[in-house]
C-alpha cells in the first residue's frame, strides 16, 4: 500500500474557547439547518427531529445519547431502508461526536460505537457482491468509514478502550484499503492519513504503520 496524500483538515466548525453553553447553542443551530427540508433529504430530516423530540436537551451530549441508542436498533437488518436511516444517524453522530464536551460520557459510550459500527462493517462487506449498486450502499459505507475516524480522534485512549479502538479501526478503516469500490477505497484510505497526522492518538498511528 502506497499513496501521496495532501491531507485536508477539516476546517473546526466551533470556537474551543467558547463557553459549553455557547457550544451547545451553536450545536442545536446547526442540527436543525442540517435537518432542513431544504436539503432534500426527508430521511434526515425525520431521523433529526425525532432524536431532538427524544432528547431532554438539544446538546451534543444528549442527541449523541439518544442517537447511539437508536444506531444499535438498526444493526439487526440490512435492507436499503436500514441504510438510509444509518446514514442520517451517521451525520447526527459524527455532528455531536465533534463537539461533546462531556468526555466521560463519550469514553463510558465509546464501546457501544465501536460494536455498532463494526457491525455494520461486517453487513456491509458479507454483503457487498449483493448490495453493491443498491441505492445508498456506497454512500453509507463510506460515512461508517468517516464517522470511524471521528470516533478514533475523539476517543481518549485508555487500556479499557484501547481494544475497541484497534478493533474499529482494523475493521472499519483499514480493512477497506483494498476494496473494489474506488470511492470506498479512497475514503479509507483519506481517513487513516488523516489518523496519522493526527498525534494526540499514537496508538491508532503506529497501528496504521504496522498495517501499511
Amino acid at each position: 500500500f502506497l499513496i501521496e496524500i495532501k491531507i485536508i483538515m477539516p476546517q473546526q466548525k466551533f470556537n474551543l474557547s467558547q463557553s459549553h453553553a455557547d457550544i451547545s447553542k451553536e450545536f442545536e443551530l446547526s442540527l436543525k439547518e442540517l435537518a432542513q427540508p431544504a436539503n432534500n433529504n426527508n430521511k434526515l430530516f425525520v431521523v433529526c427531529s425525532a432524536l431532538i423530540e427524544a432528547s431532554p436537551k438539544v446538546t451534543p451530549e444528549d442527541i449523541f445519547a439518544a442517537g447511539i441508542a437508536t444506531f444499535e436498533g438498526t444493526i439487526l437488518s440490512s435492507t436499503s431502508s436500514d441504510w438510509t436511516t444509518q446514514l442520517a444517524l451517521m451525520k447526527i453522530l459524527d455532528l455531536s461526536i465533534l463537539n461533546i464536551a462531556n468526555k466521560t460520557l463519550y469514553n463510558q459510550n465509546f464501546p457501544l460505537l465501536s460494536r455498532v459500527l463494526r457491525a455494520i462493517s461486517s453487513v456491509t462487506v458479507s454483503g457487498t457482491a449483493n448490495h453493491q449498486g443498491e441505492e445508498g450502499f456506497s454512500t453509507t459505507v463510506r460515512h461508517m468509514i468517516t464517522l470511524s475516524k471521528t470516533s478514533i480522534i475523539a476517543i481518549n485512549v485508555q487500556e479499557e478502550n484501547k481494544k475497541h479502538m484497534l478493533k474499529l479501526l482494523q475493521d472499519c478503516i483499514l480493512a477497506y484499503f483494498d476494496h473494489s469500490s474506488p470511492k470506498i477505497r479512497k475514503t479509507a484510505q483519506l481517513c487513516a492519513m488523516e489518523l496519522l497526522s493526527c498525534a494526540k492518538n499514537d496508538v491508532a498511528s503506529v497501528h496504521i504503520c504496522q498495517y501499511t
